[in-house]
């Protein structure tokens, strides 16, 4: 670290910090340019880029297997933003030494980057001629790019970048380019169209996909069951004879209405970044939890002997068939809580949520078999859950591709900044 402070006189420099999740703060950091640094080990004309990775011991850390991304944390730059002034090494802040929280003994600040770039604790750095790995584009290669500048003509797919609340104040700020550093840093990338995701290559049907009005629309007609059960209770119109021509029972109607509804509600949580949603998700798929047992109970059967036996034999052979939907939730709502998902991390617990799908699908199906003749509603709850699934297909298909135009696009800077 010694040797490190004598590579150039320190500096307090002001910057902006912004944050990819829309908020931001102006921090007094102290340091030196990057660029002294890469001066000193004088790397070779094949050194098109920067790796940096982060301080990690999982001995001294064992809470990180439960942070979600993998460690240790990489993060990387091309070599002409790695030489630009304002690239700061930076060893302290509010005159006084970095704490660990900060990024302690060292970190790098980039103020024209959103914050994930700006990479803590460093232990390695690397110049080499390939695009290095970063941490958080490789977790969401389509929500988190290479370059991620500042930029509020391009949203993140949850949630707009337009606007900025400052740690302190009340209403929200308009974004600047470049986090208002454009004077320095917009000749790094002319030529390229920072407009794009340069992750997508259809971007007509990206566009599209990711409209909030296009979301609105379709997690909304999801949502018509819940509204549908709910007028029905207002109406008192729910009788307490199951499977004659179509399910009426409150435990039947609401078993297919839960199974879809926090399905719908966390896709338009996770796109609108609205928390509302995101508890009314958590509590239907509680009320699915606690209705699901009663489905399978003689509480709602008819009074008749004859009817009541005839009722309970047919549940019985529904019964394994419909608790294949109803055993995933049981993970589902035991583990909806802040301390499991740090107990199972973010990525294992999104992995273990996915039961959804199969409760979703399973509850359409024993719906299906529970109605003797109107099969209309069952049709119509299977169809959304269609739509739904393959949406969600559509989503994982684009990520894929974003990946490798990423690592194209990447390319083709590269060798436009070696010419």
């Amino acid at each position: 670290m010694d040797e490190i402070l004598k590579i150039a006189p320190l500096e307090e420099r002001i910057y902006r910090h912004r944050c990819v999740e829309a908020w931001s703060i102006v921090v007094p950091w102290i340091g030196f340019s990057f660029s002294n640094l890469i001066n000193l080990v004088e790397p070779t004309p094949k050194a098109q880029f920067v790796a940096f990775e982060s301080y990690f011991d999982p001995r001294q850390m064992p809470q990180a297997k439960y942070a979600g991304i993998d460690f240790p944390y990489v993060e990387g730059l091309r070599m002409d933003e790695a030489l630009n002034p304002l690239a700061l090494l930076c060893v302290g802040m509010y005159g006084e030494t970095l704490p660990n929280q900060d990024g302690a003994p060292v970190r790098m600040v980039l103020p024209w980057k959103y914050g994930f770039k700006s990479v803590k604790s460093l232990v390695k750095i690397k110049f080499q001629e390939k695009m290095p790995p970063t941490t958080w584009n490789r977790l969401a290669s389509n929500e988190y790019g290479f370059y991620a500048n500042v930029n509020p003509n391009v949203d993140h797919p949850r949630w707009s970048q337009a606007k900025e609340r400052r740690l302190g104040e009340i209403f929200k700020r308009p974004t600047l380019m470049f986090n208002g550093y454009g004077d320095q840093v917009a000749g790094i990338y002319s030529g390229m169209d920072l407009k794009k995701k340069l992750l997508v290559r259809n971007l007509r049907v990206r566009s599209l996909l990711i409209s909030k009005w296009t979301k609105a629309a379709v997690f909304l007609l999801c949502l018509v069951p819940f509204g549908e059960l709910v007028w029905r209770i207002i109406k008192s119109e729910l009788g307490g004879e199951p499977g004659l021509n179509s399910c009426s029972t409150p435990p039947e109607i609401g078993r297919c209405v839960f199974s879809s509804s926090p399905f719908a509600l966390r896709r338009f949580a996770n796109s609108s970044s609205f928390p509302i949603s995101s508890a009314f998700a958590a509590c239907s798929g509680s009320s699915l939890f606690s209705t699901s047992p009663c489905t399978f109970s003689p509480i709602s059967a008819p009074t008749s002997p004859s009817i009541f036996l005839h009722v309970e034999r047919r549940r019985k052979r529904l019964s394994l068939r419909g608790l294949s939907g109803f055993r995933p939730i049981d993970s589902l709502a035991i583990t909806s809580t802040a301390s499991w998902i740090r107990r199972l991390g973010g990525k294992r617990w999104q992995q273990l949520h996915r039961a959804i799908y199969v409760t979703a699908v399973c509850g359409v199906i024993h719906y299906y078999w529970l109605v003797k003749s109107d099969v209309r509603k069952p049709l119509f709850y299977g169809a959304l859950v269609g739509i739904l699934l393959l949406w969600r297909l559509g989503d994982w298909f684009f990520k894929r591709g974003s990946a490798v135009a990423a690592k194209l696009s990447a390319q083709r800077a590269s060798a436009n900044s070696s010419q």
